[in-house]
């Protein structure tokens, strides 16, 4: 019988999906907040833009990953674990801050032989080694943005928020469908204001906007939404591969117009098609794993290798993509056995 459980080397795949988006994302720089007329000459710009989905992926997955293996450790422990859903949050958050923090002392040496200076990131005086204490601590973005070594670490705060709350929101949903229906309406509602305003120059890189794919991921894992489909794909395999691709090509067009508010949807509807494709290129498979063990360092030092081979003279965007992918890889991969050197894994 084939498996049917939405298991870990799954979730590695979407990851490396993920990571690909976010690198080719900020290769082709496309805003991906502008609505894109559809058409053949387009292309490049509408992927460029589209790969924003990266976001609601990670997003996504770590609604579900979080709820999963809280789950996971109740049943371990006879709805008993050992210690309290809290308790189990704040580990969370301290994990991915010390992941974080050997990125950022990483990066700060890329930063600094390209020239950057503590002063140039942070200014003078005071505020100075306030600005670089919240950054440190991954902070930057919180409720005042203020300096930063690297403006993609939002995504950290974002998800010490979502962490933080993620007792409060797992008790919503466990009381049933209603108030989960109710919960996904309140955190979509910023996208809605965010669209019926056209605020196409808001910052939207933020949790309050992302929340819901955080909401979303969790609901998927509370009912084990990914392993119905995957039964149904085994039961149903023409139907259900037929149903998976039209959905994905619709809101992939859709998203060509309504932009980020359906980066959720397209993000689902990626990793319904994931579960499509996992077994049939087993080569792919690999590589997309890969890419996953190492997605969360990528992430977290990609954005000095841009600057880096963006001084490089490569005319093809395709060729500064593989470019950027490999010595990402490599440096994630490194940090990646310092981590285990030093039991920081």
């Amino acid at each position: 019988m084939a498996n049917t459980s939405f298991d870990k080397n799954h979730t590695l795949y979407v990851k490396g999906i993920a990571i690909l988006c976010l690198l080719l994302h900020h290769i082709v720089g496309s805003d991906p907040s502008i609505p894109i007329a559809f058409s053949i000459d387009n292309v490049s710009q509408i992927l460029g833009a589209t790969c924003k989905i990266c976001v609601s992926l990670f997003t996504i997955l770590s609604g579900y990953g979080i709820t999963k293996s809280w789950l996971q450790k109740k049943n371990l422990y006879n709805g008993q674990p050992n210690h309290s859903i809290f308790t189990f949050s704040l580990k969370h958050i301290w994990n991915l801050w010390k992941t974080f923090l050997i990125a950022y002392i990483f990066c700060t040496f890329l930063y600094f032989i390209q020239g950057y200076t503590f002063q140039g990131v942070y200014g003078n005086g005071w505020s100075a080694i306030w600005f670089f204490v919240k950054d440190i601590a991954g902070l930057a973005n919180l409720i005042i943005q203020t300096p930063t070594l690297c403006g993609q670490w939002w995504f950290i705060e974002a998800t010490f928020c979502f962490y933080l709350i993620f007792p409060l929101l797992l008790w919503i949903i466990k009381k049933g469908k209603i108030p989960a229906i109710v919960l996904c309406i309140v955190t979509y509602a910023p996208w809605m204001i965010y669209q019926w305003n056209q605020g196409w120059s808001w910052h939207t890189d933020r949790e309050l906007f992302y929340l819901f794919s955080f909401v979303i991921g969790m609901i998927f894992a509370y009912y084990n939404a990914f392993e119905q489909v995957m039964e149904r794909i085994r039961e149903k395999k023409a139907k259900m591969t037929l149903a998976i691709v039209m959905s994905f090509c619709l809101i992939f067009v859709a998203r060509a117009k309504w932009c980020l508010i359906v980066d959720p949807f397209l993000s689902t509807s990626v990793i319904a098609l994931s579960l499509l494709l996992y077994d049939m290129a087993p080569t792919i498979q690999k590589v997309f794993c890969s890419l996953g063990k190492l997605s969360a360092d990528i992430y977290l030092i990609h954005a000095p290798f841009i600057l880096i081979v963006s001084k490089v003279t490569i005319n093809s965007k395709f060729t500064r993509f593989i470019t950027l992918t490999v010595f990402c890889a490599v440096f994630a991969a490194i940090m990646k056995q310092i981590k285990k050197h030093y039991n920081l894994n």
